[in-house]
C-alpha cells in the first residue's frame, strides 16, 4: 500500500519515512552495482557546460510574496479549525491566513506551502 492512500496523521508520516528510507537504500545499493568490473555500455552522458546552463530558462514554482498578500487575508482565528498542512488544530486567537476559497491555515504552514505550490492544499483552488 502506498503512503498516499493513507489518511493524514502519524501512520501516513511513518509510511512516508519508510518510503524515503527504502529509496535511499536502493540508491546506495546502485552505487556498488556501478563499481563492478563489468562496465555498462552505451551510457548517455550529458555535458552540463556553462554555455548549456546559461541557455536554460527559469522555472517558476509557487507564488510570489506579492500574490500571496493580494489574494489572501491575515486574520485572528475565532473558531475551531484544523490545519491540513501540519495536521494540527488551530487554536483560538492565533494568527491564520485565509485563502479566497475560505480555507484557513497557520500562517507559517501556508507560506511554506506557497513556496512550492500555487493551489490550495484542500480544494486545489489555484491562486
Amino acid at each position: 500500500m502506498n503512503y498516499l492512500h493513507l489518511p493524514p496523521g502519524l501512520t501516513r508520516r511513518m509510511a512516508y519515512s519508510n518510503y524515503l528510507e527504502n529509496r535511499r537504500r536502493r540508491r546506495f545499493n546502485n552505487i556498488y552495482l556501478h563499481i563492478s568490473p563489468i562496465r555498462r555500455q552505451n551510457i548517455n552522458r550529458v555535458d552540463f557546460s556553462y554555455e548549456f546552463l546559461t541557455q536554460l530558462q527559469d522555472v517558476k514554482i509557487g507564488l510570489v510574496s506579492k500574490n500571496i498578500l493580494n489574494k489572501t487575508k491575515v486574520k485572528i482565528n475565532t473558531n475551531n479549525d484544523f490545519c491540513v498542512i501540519c495536521q494540527e488544530d488551530i487554536e483560538k486567537n492565533s494568527i491564520i491566513r485565509e485563502i479566497n476559497c475560505k480555507h484557513n491555515f497557520h500562517i507559517n504552514c501556508i507560506d511554506n506551502w506557497f513556496v512550492e505550490n500555487k493551489k490550495c492544499p484542500m480544494c486545489k483552488y489555484e491562486i
